[in-house]
């Protein structure tokens, strides 16, 4: 059996990144090519064998694994700025950087269910379609993650306004025993 895909990108990083990481799956009976056609970068796998679901599973795989590194925080800093537009753009980037710290921070069942989530949507839609436009992709196609970046960020900014609210206590506090006289 033989299934063809083509992965489309204008990004060269994220090219070059699927190009090595498909390289390195190293399959029997996978032929894969890159070429540049008008605005894209164009990878293309064949692959003919009868396990098509374990190819597929290994592309998308590496496919999450590429949008996790290339996209994660470009998502989260454009739910951020959408959805709390009225924080400083300090504000904004110390939440940008709480989302990173709680991603980073989590274990690794935190990453393979992003992983999954990514996964599974991209095997669903090779099985029925043969090509990919990675930016297409991420705003269109994977919506259960973006809901999970979305209650990351929803938790980073709580933390933030208490972690806000604290400081400016503890600031009163320190003003407050401050003004009193001392009295020995």
């Amino acid at each position: 059996m033989l299934k063809s895909l083509c992965i489309k990108t204008k990004n060269q990083n994220i090219s070059n990144y699927l190009l090595d990481h498909f390289r390195k799956l190293d399959l029997p009976n996978m032929c894969l090519s890159h070429s540049k056609f008008k605005i894209y970068e164009n990878i293309i796998i064949h692959y003919k064998d009868t396990n098509v679901d374990f190819f597929l599973k290994k592309v998308s795989n590496i496919l999450a694994d590429a949008v996790i590194k290339f996209y994660e925080t470009k998502s989260l800093n454009k739910i951020i700025t959408s959805n709390y537009f009225y924080f400083t753009d300090i504000e904004q980037r110390k939440i940008l950087t709480l989302c990173q710290e709680c991603l980073n921070n989590s274990n690794l069942t935190h990453y393979a269910a992003k992983k999954d989530i990514i996964s599974s949507s991209s095997e669903e839609y090779f099985a029925n379609n043969k090509s990919l436009i990675v930016d297409g992709f991420v705003n269109f196609r994977i919506k259960d993650y973006i809901k999970l970046l979305d209650s990351i960020v929803d938790l980073s900014v709580n933390k933030f306004v208490i972690d806000r609210e604290y400081s400016e206590f503890i600031d009163l506090l320190k003003v407050y025993i401050n003004s009193k006289e001392y009295r020995f």
